[in-house]
């Protein structure tokens, strides 16, 4: 028969389990409420409003941060207007002449040239002088003579832009800029996932105007939504929604910039064919791939293609889908989208292809 003083000292002792095992608990929902809450930073880089948004720990401002200071990196190299960047510098140089150029620079025009090549052209690194000739975006846009169109066409082709990504050295072979914008801010997204991984973040997107990354797994376990905006209407009404458990979307549009002259709106995305504005019957093409420099690039190659050609290519591409808006009112999804995509206007007739 067990003593009083035995039967107290185990009463104590399952008290005491009691309480470890209750502070335990609280303590370990504790951590996890801690790790699902988000955090999210804002600001202004590569031109555009970022925003980044993470579940992680305490080191999550740290790592926020960090990710804002590799965009800025990025700009840094490839921004066609800073003096001294690896673009800038390039851009400047003599015809034929070699400029060394960072590692990020040689593998962004080394990938820039390969998605010229992959879509015939329809996106195309060189075509900087057209983006400078129209000001689309500057406070004085204007619609260029023919005379000065076929000038600044006269060097454009990815074939004119020599890499070396061994000895890290870029070389203009005709007189063309490059500009770098339809690619950069998609491989920043990537560079920022990367940056964010390694200080140990689990889960979050990055927003870089438009060009979104998400990673990991929400803490309610369920997959990305992200809308899709509505060409003909303010910024934040969509066509539709998408769910993704991981990867990217870039949108390329004709209502992001853009002017009017004699009732004819000229925007920002270019033929490099033509000189011109692009002009296939599209109004906006939403790229979901696996990696943002993916999704940005094809974004503005689709966009130039038209409706088309642009399926086609995503026919043969795996792991690449597509929703088109077109300027008849319709909204294009490709079939592998078709349990991800959601309409939700009824301004528009939905299809699947």
């Amino acid at each position: 028969m067990m003593s009083g003083r035995a039967r107290v000292l185990r009463l104590a002792a399952l008290t005491a389990l009691v309480i470890l095992i209750a502070t335990a608990a609280y303590f370990a929902r504790r951590a996890l409420t801690e790790k699902q809450q988000p955090y999210t930073q804002a600001g202004f880089a590569m031109g555009t409003f970022v925003r980044i948004t993470v579940y992680g720990n305490e080191s999550a401002k740290a790592a926020v941060d960090d990710g804002f200071r590799r965009i800025n990196e990025i700009e840094a190299l490839v921004s066609t207007t800073i003096q001294g960047s690896d673009v800038f510098k390039l851009n400047s140089a003599p015809i034929g002449v070699p400029v060394k150029v960072h590692q990020d620079t040689a593998y962004l025009m080394t990938s820039a040239v390969e998605f010229a090549r992959l879509t015939d052209g329809s996106f195309d690194p060189t075509v900087g002088r057209m983006v400078d000739l129209w000001g689309i975006g500057t406070e004085n846009p204007r619609v260029p003579s023919e005379e000065e169109i076929m000038q600044a066409l006269a060097g454009v082709g990815y074939q004119n832009l020599a890499v070396d990504s061994e000895r890290l050295e870029a070389m203009r072979l005709a007189d063309f800029f490059v500009d770098l914008g339809a690619i950069a801010k998609g491989y920043a997204c990537d560079q920022v996932v990367n940056v964010l991984r390694e200080e140990g973040i689990e889960a979050g997107v990055v927003d870089l105007g438009g060009n979104i990354r998400v990673f990991g797994v929400k803490p309610n376990g369920r997959d990305w939504r992200i809308g899709i905006q509505d060409p003909s209407a303010s910024r934040g009404s969509y066509i539709g929604t998408i769910d993704i458990a991981s990867g990217a979307v870039a949108t390329s549009g004709d209502y992001e910039r853009y002017f009017f002259r004699d009732g004819i709106l000229y925007h920002h995305i270019f033929d490099p064919s033509t000189g011109y504005p692009a002009r296939r019957g599209v109004r906006s093409v939403s790229v979901i791939a696996p990696t943002g420099m993916q999704a940005d690039a094809l974004s503005t190659a689709f966009f130039v293609m038209g409706v088309e050609d642009l399926f086609d290519c995503v026919n043969r591409w795996q792991e690449v889908e597509a929703i088109v808006v077109t300027s008849d009112r319709r909204v294009i999804v490709s079939s592998g989208l078709a349990d991800a995509f959601e309409a939700v206007s009824e301004d528009y007739t939905y299809e699947i292809r």
